[in-house]
């Protein structure tokens, strides 16, 4: 078969020791280049999108894996014309933890759609965040795939949150996060709650006085994962079902094999199934958290019960091996001209099987 050369871009700088799925496809028929762009703003991304320097049509796919840089490099293909027609275009993870593109003046937004119809394969970690960008962007559902987000569990170094005497629960994100729900919840009782978050939401997070609740900001992955391992449950919580639900730290703890309480949304449900991972509780509903809370701390049994469940579950689906295997069958199809997988069936079957 004939080499399929590969453009991956992404927004931020290319690190030394970044790596991709793309180490569990076969390297002779993928011939991966990585480029970064080095941009963190949103504007940033698309102008460094559309002056890349790298001529596109030297690929015959290119892969994105954000909203902005999606958008510019569908822009710069349509500017570059017929020559960059046999140019695939695959937004790969597409999501956006930041305001959509949309003006709300009619000829703009259709400018703006038009250009986001120009990607051949949405890959989306979530199911529900699939028809958002249908609507928002009139795309054609048809385009969209579905893979778990997976991760490599690295071996982790001990933090001071191995040292921790006193039982705690931990909190860690940024986007969509629902803090003030966490802090209000542990009113009352005898455990203590771990806040993870970055630095630029300081100005959200009020818990001054509250003695049993540490604030931690920037920290790295290693750290988080430590938190998470020595915590007794990890909990997200979310503002509403609009965008996605934390799904690395909800990964990540099923890997840890840690018991989870989190939002009972939508979103979540294609990685955390309610009642056998963990418990599901109502949107801002302090009082559902802190019984949550308070029965995980007095059942060892239930906490162990979902705790082997989690890890089991993540171990099957949550691979970088399957999340390649995913990507793989889809751009083998995209490149056929045939319709797409849009769901792994047998990780369909295995999800109704548990749900009922």
């Amino acid at each position: 078969m004939d080499s399929i050369r590969i453009l991956k871009i992404i927004p931020a700088k290319l690190r030394e020791n970044w790596s991709w799925i793309s180490e569990f496809l076969d390297t002779e028929r993928y011939q991966f280049t990585f480029h970064g762009l080095n941009k963190d703003k949103s504007l940033g991304r698309i102008w460094g999108g559309v002056f890349i320097n790298e001529d596109l049509t030297d690929y015959d796919v290119v892969i994105t894996n954000e909203y902005f840089t999606s958008f510019a490099i569908n822009l710069k293909l349509k500017l570059l014309g017929r020559k960059a027609d046999h140019v695939k275009h695959i937004a790969y993870g597409f999501n956006s933890s930041r305001s959509l593109l949309k003006t709300g003046i009619f000829f703009i937004d259709k400018f703006i759609n038009s250009i986001f119809q120009r990607t051949d394969m949405f890959l989306t970690f979530s199911r529900y965040e699939q028809a958002l960008f249908v609507k928002a962007h009139d795309l054609n559902i048809e385009k969209f795939c579905f893979t778990h987000w997976a991760y490599a569990l690295p071996e982790i170094e001990s933090t001071e949150f191995a040292k921790s005497e006193k039982p705690y629960v931990c909190m860690i994100g940024r986007n969509n996060r629902d803090f003030g729900t966490f802090t209000k919840a542990l009113e009352g009782l005898d455990i203590d709650g771990v806040i993870i978050a970055p630095s630029y939401l300081a100005h959200e997070l009020d818990v001054e006085g509250r003695e049993n609740i540490k604030l931690y900001f920037d920290q790295d992955m290693n750290a988080c994962s430590d938190c998470i391992k020595n915590a007794l449950a990890n909990i997200v919580l979310v503002n509403d079902d609009t965008v996605g639900a934390g799904h690395i730290t909800i990964v990540i703890s099923m890997l840890l094999g840690k018991t989870q309480i989190i939002s009972d949304v939508e979103p979540i449900e294609d990685y955390f199934l309610k009642n056998i991972h963990g418990l599901a509780v109502p949107l801002q509903d302090a009082n559902a958290v802190r019984e949550a809370i308070r029965e995980l701390s007095i059942n060892e049994d239930k906490r162990r019960s979902f705790e082997l469940a989690s890890i089991e579950y993540a171990r099957n689906w949550f691979s970088p091996q399957r999340e390649a295997e995913r990507l793989q069958i889809n751009l083998e199809l995209l490149l056929r001209g045939e319709a797409l997988c849009r769901v792994d069936k047998k990780w369909l079957n295995a999800y109704h099987n548990q749900k009922t």
